[in-house]
């Protein structure tokens, strides 16, 4: 008879015991868990966004660098004219089809971004190495038909694939945390800086 009352007992005592456990973990733990005034992450997302030109094209590598960002841009409605670009995301088609949507002055020169289209090297996640280059389009490409429309920026550097093609057309300046990219003009005396 007393092992049936502590049996029915234990069936509540378990849940019970489970609940203050976890009220004793958060009330020892709270204070330095609490990151509610936290503000790093969404300042660094405006150190991002604030010094872009209007209208700017923003080529993002990197997850915390283009969700801080794209939360800013698109959650709390802070540079929305900023267009963010996810540059691992531009290897697939969906993405494509993404931008082509949501930003319809940004001209999308192919299907997906192929890194190393022009230059030849290993292609980069993503992508079917089986799969014609005609649909695909290269960074240059990319830049070339977009460049004279929008400011355009970079942050976390192009692929390695695109280096040796990319910097033959454009130079990459400073700008904030991110990079200003300008299309190279030739100086008719040769001299002077070969951008404008």
């Amino acid at each position: 008879m007393m092992t049936s009352y502590f049996q029915g007992h234990q069936k509540r005592a378990v849940p019970a015991l489970a609940i203050v456990i976890i009220l004793v973990q958060l009330a020892l733990h709270y204070r330095e868990s609490d990151h509610s005034k936290n503000w790093v992450i969404h300042n660094y997302g405006k150190a991002i966004l604030q010094p872009l030109a209007p209208d700017a094209i923003i080529i993002i590598e990197g997850d915390l660098n283009c969700s801080a960002a794209r939360y800013l841009r698109y959650c709390e409605n802070y540079r929305s004219d900023v267009m963010v670009l996810s540059q691992p995301l531009l290897v697939y088609v969906w993405n494509n089809d993404a931008i082509r949507e949501d930003y319809p002055g940004i001209i999308v020169p192919g299907l997906r971004y192929r890194p190393g289209k022009l230059t030849g090297l290993i292609e980069w996640g993503g992508y079917n190495t089986m799969e014609t280059s005609m649909n695909n389009y290269s960074m240059n490409e990319f830049l070339a038909a977009n460049i004279d429309r929008f400011p355009m920026y970079i942050l976390g550097g192009f692929r390695n694939e695109d280096f040796p093609t990319v910097f033959e057309e454009y130079v990459v300046l400073p700008h904030g945390i991110s990079a200003r990219i300008l299309k190279k003009v030739a100086r008719p005396d040769g001299r002077g800086f070969p951008f404008v």
